[in-house]
């Protein structure tokens, strides 16, 4: 038997008499609690799926996350036979508001193609033989444009259009004669036709049919995009962490029907993800419920459905799930901007750096969920040094967290935003959960996190609730955040990583806090007090007026989170269980 030190048997020994001391606690029983949160979740089931129809391509420049920028674009894999390869030959009409000089620029995506403005070859030709043309404002310009398509490769064709150097946006694409277009939108297609060895020549004879209105131009085939039915919520950051706390709540409970929920929800996920695949490369104008999984604008759109994927991965056992949370582990390790010296931040359309607290979050945890699969011990490594890096821009010396930075503007986001707090504990209790006691980073780590609990202690209300700004009296009182916190302290008490006169004190206070959030949790299950989602404020009165509500996913799984905790927390409050 290992020999405790005096401050853990100090807990030790007040920990329970401070469970008999106070009933009103044992009442608020967590499982019973987060269960009528969770059943009122899963009672819908995931949804069905069916498809509708829309447009292969889009009248309107559709936005690329890959380069920030505009383009064109169609679906060249819709059309019946492209698999197969050969020379495909769309037509369409370009309408310009204006006149315009205008620089056409292809995509380093595309397969080999030739765009052709009123006969002119303004895309595809030798060096020096293209360059600008200029389209009167209000006419419609006719385009050919001609795609060498290889055997099996069904990419997108895009295009950019630019005047004067900046992008242009307000030209459309229109049928030649002017109209929307047909059921596939407003391009017409041609092919695929052999193309042999001498594909100059069929292109040329294709050209002079098209031209003659002897070939047989045929529209377009519309796309078949997956619709999920309610409650489906699809591929959004709030619903990982509910998913995550399903998992844990059917491993804390052994209940199979939250277990069966998830493997329906990733079985939908599963189903959906080849259409869906299929339109973020070739049609990305269109939303459909798994779009965001593919867009990665920012590690909201990765970072907690990853965590999502590999928790139902430990509790399925789904290889589905395992590729998708390593995929999403990738994401954040190498592909997410990132400041000098590798903390990460984020850049928006117009090149505007920010520092997000939330992103502790939105990073860390999933990289270490791939550390937890493949042993790779670099993710591990990154989301140590994340806590570290952000530690050092944005935690007080009280210890709490602003809410982050405008670093293009060099102004800060000094608000103490109670979720983004909760955001930030959450991922410092992940990531020490993974650092071994050898690890060279675990101690700074484990100061962060001291320094972040000793900040919100003297915080919680009397209602045992935290605060929308947790260091103003006069500001609401939250619920998502008192409840990350709520399983932070718990889990710090539980490991050990609060020791002496300060665990027993974030003892009493996770159980405070779990008494106001049962409180706020109606006998159906609804959670009241939740406030909706939050950008980087310019004042203080952004966060102080922002709307609360009944239901809003940001606070339902930590919620189910909070209510585990505390009850892994009762079972063992020497941190015996893990």
């Amino acid at each position: 038997m290992t020999r405790l030190s005096l401050s853990r048997l100090f807990f030790f020994l007040l920990f329970p008499a401070f469970l008999l001391s106070s009933p009103s606690a044992q009442l608020s029983a967590p499982i019973p609690v987060v269960r009528r949160v969770a059943d009122r979740v899963i009672r819908g089931g995931v949804g069905p799926v069916s498809f509708r129809r829309v447009p292969a391509a889009s009248q309107s420049p559709a936005w690329d996350p890959a380069t920030g920028g505009s383009f064109y674009s169609l679906a060249t894999a819709a059309v019946p036979g492209a698999g197969k390869g050969g020379l495909l030959l769309f037509r369409a009409g370009l309408r310009c508001p204006k006149d315009i000089r205008a620089r056409f620029l292809r995509d380093p995506r595309n397969p080999a193609l030739r765009l052709f403005v009123e006969g002119r070859l303004v895309l595809g030709g030798p060096p020096g033989k293209t360059g600008e043309i200029r389209l009167a404002g209000g006419d419609v310009h006719p385009l050919l444009l001609a795609v060498h398509l290889p055997p099996g490769r069904t990419p997108p064709v895009r295009f950019r259009i630019f005047e004067k150097g900046r992008e242009s946006r307000s030209c459309r694409i229109v049928e030649p004669g002017g109209s929307s277009g047909g059921p596939g939108g407003p391009w017409a297609c041609l092919g695929p036709l052999p193309a042999p060895e001498g594909a100059e020549k069929a292109l040329e004879g294709a050209r002079a049919a098209a031209e003659e209105g002897k070939a047989p131009w045929k529209a377009l085939p519309p796309l078949e995009v997956p619709v999920v039915g309610r409650p489906f919520t699809g591929w959004i950051y709030p619903e990982g962490v509910l998913l995550y706390a399903l998992a844990q709540l059917a491993k804390e409970t052994g209940d199979r029907k939250y277990e069966d929920y998830l493997a329906s929800w990733w079985g939908t996920a599963r189903r959906l993800y080849p259409d869906s695949l299929f339109l973020a490369r070739n049609a990305p104008w269109i939303r459909g419920p798994y779009w965001v999984r593919f867009k990665r604008r920012a590690l909201d759109d990765t970072g907690a459905m990853g965590v999502a994927a590999a928790e139902a991965f430990f509790l399925l056992g789904d290889p589905f799930c395992r590729e998708t949370a390593l995929d999403m582990a990738r994401y954040a390790h190498t592909e997410q901007t990132r400041l000098p010296g590798g903390t990460f931040d984020r850049v928006d359309g117009a090149g505007r750096i920010t520092l997000w607290v939330d992103d502790l979050y939105m990073g860390c945890p999933v990289m270490v969920r791939r550390w937890r699969i493949t042993g790779e011990a670099d993710y591990l490594d990154d989301a140590a040094r994340q806590i570290l890096g952000m530690a050092r821009r944005l935690q007080r010396p009280d210890g709490l967290f602003m809410h982050g930075m405008r670093l293009t503007e060099k102004k800060k986001v000094p608000w103490t935003w109670g979720r983004g707090n909760g955001w930030a504990m959450t991922a410092e209790t992940e990531v020490l959960g993974a650092l071994g006691g050898g690890h060279p980073l675990r101690e700074k780590v484990l100061q962060v996190y001291r320094r972040h609990a000793g900040g919100i202690l003297p915080l919680q209300s009397k209602g045992g609730m935290w605060r929308q700004v947790l260091d103003l009296p006069r500001s609401w009182e939250e619920t998502s955040s008192t409840a990350m916190f709520v399983l932070s302290l718990a889990r710090g008490v539980r490991r050990g990583w609060l020791e002496g006169p300060m665990a027993a004190r974030a003892a009493r206070a996770a159980e405070a806090g779990w008494k106001g959030l049962a409180a706020r949790v109606s006998r159906k299950g609804s959670v009241q007090g939740i406030c909706v989602g939050t950008n980087l404020g310019h004042s203080l009165e952004d966060y102080l007026e922002r709307p609360e509500r009944v239901d809003d996913l940001h606070g339902l799984g930590p919620v189910i989170l909070a209510g585990v905790e505390v009850r892994r927390m009762r079972a063992s409050p020497g941190g015996k269980r893990r």
